[in-house]
């Protein structure tokens, strides 16, 4: 019953099936020497940790997100004694939700929901969402929202990327790029 009721909240957690259907027996990671790394993440989470990973193969990626997801899903916020909560998405999908029209008040609340509730977020293709071309003001300005949002609210944004750290300054603004820089950075060999 705990279980089916685990993978329902991470089902609605927008978690990758993938991910959810990995053993998570530390198997890949271990061999990218993050497996403490990770252990310190779950076991540490009440400090707010954000992180930026990059370079890092999808199996390795799905793997990572389920460790997390898993591990944390059944844990109780220290303040609020609530369960932790945690939200999976592409960031292109974000910006189609923040491009929905003005009177679309179901999306507004829904990108809203996304930016505010979850204790972490995934942000998945940072970088990815116009190509490698220069991202338009509406990505930045989504970007940048998101960022400073979830700063200001103590919450944990894990931000998964195919461009390492120098690439991701010349494709955003400063203030997005000082906001990832105070990130945890964890690239592959």
């Amino acid at each position: 019953y705990i279980n089916a009721l685990r993978n329902a909240m991470l089902e609605c957690s927008n978690i990758p099936i993938s991910a959810l259907d990995s053993e998570n027996s530390y198997s890949n990671i271990i061999n990218y020497n993050i497996k403490d790394y990770f252990n310190n993440i779950i076991s540490s989470i009440y400090n707010v940790k954000s992180l930026y990973l990059y370079n890092l193969p999808p199996k390795i990626n799905n793997e990572l997100i389920g460790i997390i997801s898993k591990n944390l899903i059944n844990k109780e916020h220290k303040k609020t004694h609530k369960k932790l909560t945690v939200y999976y998405d592409i960031f292109a999908n974000l910006v189609q939700l923040s491009l929905r029209p003005s009177n679309d008040y179901n999306a507004k609340n829904q990108l809203e929901n996304i930016i505010k509730s979850p204790d972490i977020l995934f942000l998945d293709d940072i970088g990815l969402e116009t190509g490698f071309n220069m991202p338009t003001k509406p990505n930045l300005r989504l970007l940048q929202l998101i960022l400073k949002e979830r700063q200001n609210r103590v919450k944990s944004t894990i931000i998964i990327s195919k461009i390492n750290i120098s690439e991701l300054s010349k494709l955003y603004n400063d203030n997005v790029f000082n906001i990832i820089s105070t990130f945890d950075i964890i690239k592959t060999k």
